[in-house]
């Protein structure tokens, strides 16, 4: 959720620590881990879903 309201709508990291209750460490350490997932490469080579 974090990397969706900061990458997409542009909503700053302290804001989304408030709205998800945790604190703005948290919140970029989520998003971090979003990307990761998101950008490791499948088997055949092609990004993940």
């Amino acid at each position: 959720m974090s990397v969706v309201l900061h990458d997409t709508f542009g909503v700053e990291f302290a804001t989304v620590a408030e709205v998800l209750d945790v604190s703005p460490v948290a919140a970029r350490k989520s998003a971090s881990r979003a990307r990761a997932k998101v950008m490791r490469l499948a088997p055949d080579g092609q990004p993940a879903d």
